[in-house]
């Protein structure tokens, strides 16, 4: 692994419970009945794409809280070819903050829109556009 990339994939305290929220994760008070997706990991690199996709990043103020390792959200993708396709030059001096950042953007942009987590695949589709 990228020595850029040693470090947890992170998001926000109110951004992990929102990813929760979108998967079978959530606490049982706050599941909702057909979650988005199956689990964390398929959200987040949902939130990834969509952040990278808008070109818009969002640092915490609070810190980031660890959700797993970047290992675990790699699988067969790389996303330091997206960061070099699709990012800004800069994005590449810390790939792990990179995909931190676009993701915090895209679950509190997602979050403001859908704060019940009641997202659908062509509503989600439509914040692409």
């Amino acid at each position: 692994m990228d020595k850029k990339m040693k470090r947890d994939y992170a998001a926000t305290k109110e951004g992990r419970e929102y990813l929760r929220l979108l998967t079978d994760n959530a606490k049982e008070e706050n599941k909702i009945y057909s979650p988005m997706f199956s689990d964390m990991v398929d959200a987040y690199r949902a939130m990834f794409i969509y952040g990278l996709t808008k070109g818009k990043r969002l640092k915490s103020e609070k810190g980031f809280i660890g959700i797993g390792q970047f290992t675990m959200l790699m699988g067969v993708y790389d996303f330091s070819s997206l960061l070099e396709s699709f990012g800004k030059s800069n994005d590449l001096e810390d790939i792990g903050g990179s995909i931190n950042e676009y993701t915090n953007w895209a679950i509190e942009d997602v979050r403001k829109k859908f704060p019940d987590g009641k997202i659908t695949v062509k509503k989600l589709r439509k914040l692409f556009e």
